[in-house]
């Protein structure tokens, strides 16, 4: 049986993913077969959507500290089922661009992206770490940075969490580093 927090949050990915795969592919059906517009303007039409969910993602970014995971991933699920349930059921370019604008801002903020700035950097470290639930599971996906390596290396030698990464501090990854023996 999977930790709950990791089955969650496995959830959510999926989810998150099937419907932006959904938007890109069933958009540019709409758009050319039923619109008719040819695949420039399809590219064109979908810029917005593009740029609404590196919004959702930058905006949710920042609004994890303050608000907690919990709290945006249930804003950005209902912000997309709200934007996506419009486009599905109204009509013409506009609302359905539009719709879906405002439906993959709240999936983007499923995809968080943290950029390394003075601000953040190490930002995830042994205190961050300490409060984890014991045998929490960390996973890695994007921006080293953020994250203290020694430290975390430390709470899974510790035992007190397991932690997955395809990220490093610096990469490639030394054949001889501390981190492959963990």
């Amino acid at each position: 049986v999977a930790r709950r927090p990791v089955l969650a949050g496995s959830i959510v990915l999926f989810v998150g993913t099937g419907l932006m795969v959904a938007v890109f592919f069933l958009g540019t059906f709409y758009l050319q077969a039923a619109a008719g517009y040819d695949a420039l303007t399809t590219g064109l039409l979908f810029l917005p959507v593009a740029v609404a969910t590196m919004g959702g993602a930058q905006t949710a970014g920042r609004a994890i500290g303050p608000l907690g995971v919990r709290t945006v991933a249930v804003i950005g699920l209902l912000l997309a089922g709200a934007g996506l349930a419009v486009a599905a059921l109204g009509s013409g370019t506009t609302t359905v661009v539009v719709a879906t604008s405002v439906g993959s801002a709240g999936l983007g903020a499923l995809f968080v992206v943290a950029s390394v700035t003075s601000d953040n950097q190490g930002f995830l470290g042994a205190d961050a770490f300490a409060k984890m639930r014991p045998g929490a599971a960390f996973i890695l996906l994007s921006r080293a940075g953020v994250v203290d390596f020694d430290a975390l290396m430390d709470a899974v030698r510790r035992g007190h969490i397991v932690a997955a990464s395809d990220v490093f501090p610096d990469e490639p990854l030394a054949k001889d580093h501390a981190v492959r023996t963990l």
